[in-house]
């Protein structure tokens, strides 16, 4: 296996992937400080929308799968999609295990959501939050069918590839090498994913979704997994919203024992995961 490898040590891979992301994160950081997160769009129009959508693809593309596999491609010789998880699950349950996961989550993920409702906010941030959502309640807006599956490939299934071939793909694989733990690189990797959407009114649900799906690659040691369990989540929130566009302004109210109850039984959907997986870490050199 360590042939295999052209860059060995984690560290060095972190560096690498660091300065490959970079202009990306140069770019992120610089936004905060755009007074118009919008660019300049014309939400009501539908022209200038799509022409948006389009954006938002070619980004997640640049963005998040081409550092992915420019990464891999600079740390291992061959195997470069394998290398990022790209391959079968461990086992035949675990992807449907992941989306009823996902699914029960949902009052676990909106008491989050009031959690981080209560934290305050810099006037910047309420200032980009409130960009954000007035573009992703346009974006959401549909006249047909048409309209609908071309949200679910934009806003459901492309950020549900891209993110997870950066995050969980290579950012979460080499932060559990070098922390030698694996939820130390779930979580520092979750951290990192929810905090680079710059929506920090949603940080803590995100996060935890993050935990989530990182487990989810963990055990199955299938990229394939988290990205099914990040589509569903996403698709689901694309069709809801596109019938009922008030949803996506504030968190439903959910009773504490229904959050408990969402808990208790994502612990036992990640048991069952623990107990069918053969996840460790790969060997290193001495």
């Amino acid at each position: 296996m360590i042939s295999q490898y052209k860059i060995v040590s984690p560290l060095k891979q972190l560096a690498v992937l660091f300065i490959i992301l970079s202009p990306q994160l140069f770019l992120v950081l610089s936004s905060t400080f755009q007074a118009d997160q919008l660019g300049g769009i014309d939400l009501t129009s539908k022209e200038m929308i799509t022409k948006a959508k389009w954006l938002q693809v070619f980004s997640s593309v640049a963005f998040f799968i081409i550092p992915a596999f420019l990464f891999s491609v600079f740390t291992v010789h061959y195997g470069h999609l394998k290398f990022l998880g790209l391959k079968k699950p461990q086992h035949s349950s675990f992807l449907p295990l992941a989306g009823v996961c996902i699914l029960v989550s949902a009052p676990l993920v909106f008491w989050l959501g009031h959690l981080n409702e209560m934290i305050p906010l810099p006037e910047k941030f309420l200032q980009m939050e409130e960009a954000t959502n007035s573009q992703v309640k346009a974006f959401l807006h549909t006249e047909n069918a048409f309209d609908l599956l071309f949200n679910l490939f934009v806003l459901a299934l492309v950020p549900s590839i891209a993110e997870e071939i950066l995050f969980r793909g290579a950012m979460q694989r080499v932060l559990i090498q070098l922390t030698r733990n694996p939820w130390a690189g779930i979580i520092i990797s979750a951290i990192i994913f929810s905090a680079l959407h710059l929506q920090f009114a949603g940080f803590l649900p995100r996060f935890f979704l993050g935990v989530l799906l990182g487990a989810f690659y963990w055990y199955s040691g299938s990229l394939w997994v988290p990205i099914f369990a990040h589509f569903v989540y996403n698709g689901i929130q694309v069709v809801a919203a596109s019938y009922y566009p008030d949803l996506g302004d504030k968190n439903p109210e959910v009773p504490i024992l229904a959050a408990l109850i969402s808990a208790i039984i994502i612990t036992y959907i990640l048991y069952l995961f623990k107990s069918k997986s053969k996840a460790q870490l790969e060997p290193l050199p001495e």
